[in-house]
């Protein structure tokens, strides 16, 4: 033990050491002062245990505002005892630490203050974790380009988000109602999960402001990927979700989960990029508007577990320039007991894997040249998946099944219904699939 405290001793006096993770001891074994020298550090610089650094000035003493090589900071702090329980010396020790300006990442995880006492405008990356005292923060850097918060139990306001933003990600904010990205607004990446705010997110770009009954997704010019899960909203009013005025020709992936308060989902011609969309566990949700029309670009559909979800009727034809040869190579529809067609899908060809479970009414797929059929012909499918045998044996008919001369996975779960064997026919081209 002896060697090792003279270990930590000794550690300020490795002037050139340029990769450091330390633990801040209570004994003193290692104390915060002993990185005033190390000034080569470079890469990230983690420091833990910073519950046992007592004051602003103790905090100073690590010289971090002079260490211009490191990128990355990680400041954390653990459980603390009740005499620091209000946060102000937390708020004392960050204010001492003030990392050096051209700061690449900086992530505080556990600290206890109210309030961010920091400036640093031109920080790209900001990471704020389990800080469950943090109300609000002021201010953001200008030149802010990804901003992670998590599990922040009291946090209820943001500040106008910056306009170099690319990514948002704000999981477990329960009480976050304010959230407000700025009229031109440049983000790519946005992942709202167990928190407030995505009304005022959405809404506050809107032409015309929030909507008593709809939530407009105006503006946002380059996204790309969408993530809404378990989010609640204020009031108990139901809503639409309107991203069919999405200004983003660009979105290619959109999440939608556990949202009670969902039910619609307007998606429309502008997603033109859309690749994968998910919808699961939307309990209230009925349609989900236009976009399977309009998509050729759809790689992935999955939705699950929206009871009231219906068939989605056939709106007006789209443009030819939105029309194409499909792409859509997985489709997975489950627990949609009210669902009883989709519209259009231009895109069976190309489907490798099909999944179809719990839609005991779904009966009708349409597809581009106004045809009626159960479940699609597909001389590409691989995997299928069903709970229903009249699904298959409804496409079988004429010797359908001799195109699905790629099927290597056919399951069939809890047939729970009177099904009709195979006619000699069918069990005939069935032998043919393999």
């Amino acid at each position: 033990m002896g060697a090792v405290e003279e270990l930590h001793e000794s550690l300020g006096k490795l002037y050139h050491l340029q990769f450091l993770v330390i633990n801040i001891s209570i004994k003193k074994q290692f104390g915060i002062g002993q990185l005033k020298n190390l000034q080569q550090l470079r890469g990230t610089l983690c420091i833990d245990g910073l519950e046992n650094v007592k004051d602003k000035a103790e905090a100073s003493e690590a010289l971090l505002k002079e260490k211009k090589h490191v990128d990355t900071l990680e400041l954390h702090w653990k459980r603390r005892s009740s005499e620091r329980d209000d946060g102000r010396m937390d708020e004392e020790v960050l204010e001492g630490l003030q990392p050096h300006p051209n700061l690449g990442v900086l992530k505080l995880d556990g600290y206890n203050g109210v309030r961010l006492p920091i400036d640093l405008e031109l920080l790209p990356s900001l990471e704020i974790v389990d800080c469950d005292n943090l109300q609000q923060i002021p201010s953001l850097p200008r030149k802010l380009g990804r901003l992670v918060i998590r599990r922040c139990a009291n946090l209820s306001e943001v500040p106008l988000l910056p306009p170099d933003l690319r990514v948002l990600k704000v999981h477990g904010c329960p009480k976050l109602v304010q959230l407000q990205p700025p009229v031109s607004c440049r983000i790519e990446d946005v992942d709202l999960e167990d928190c407030g705010g995505v009304e005022a997110m959405l809404s506050n770009m809107s032409e015309n402001g929030s909507s008593s009954s709809s939530i407009q997704g105006v503006g946002f010019v380059v996204l790309r990927k969408l993530r809404i899960a378990r989010c609640s909203i204020l009031g108990e009013n139901e809503k639409e979700l309107c991203l069919d005025k999405l200004m983003s020709t660009s979105l290619t992936h959109l999440e939608l989960t556990e949202l009670p308060w969902l039910t619609s989902a307007l998606l429309g011609p502008n997603l033109t990029a859309l690749e994968d969309v998910t919808i699961e566990n939307c309990e209230n949700l009925r349609s989900i508007g236009n976009s399977l029309v309009y998509s050729s670009s759809l790689k992935s559909l999955y939705i699950s577990d929206c009871p009231r979800l219906t068939v989605q009727q056939q709106q007006q034809q789209a443009d030819d320039h939105h029309r194409g040869g499909g792409v859509m190579e997985r489709l997975i529809v489950e627990g949609c007991p009210e669902l009883t067609g989709l519209w259009n899908l231009n895109c069976f060809t190309s489907v490798r894997e099909l999944t179809v479970k719990g839609c005991p009414k779904l009966t009708l797929i349409k597809s581009g040249d106004d045809s009626l059929s159960p479940m699609p012909s597909s001389s590409a499918l691989e995997s299928v998946t069903i709970d229903d045998l009249s699904l298959l044996t409804a496409a079988l008919p004429r010797r359908e099944c001799c195109r699905l001369n790629s099927l290597w996975s056919l399951t069939i779960e809890n047939s729970t219904k009177d099904d009709k064997p195979f006619s000699a026919e069918q069990e005939e081209s069935c032998s043919n699939t393999t």
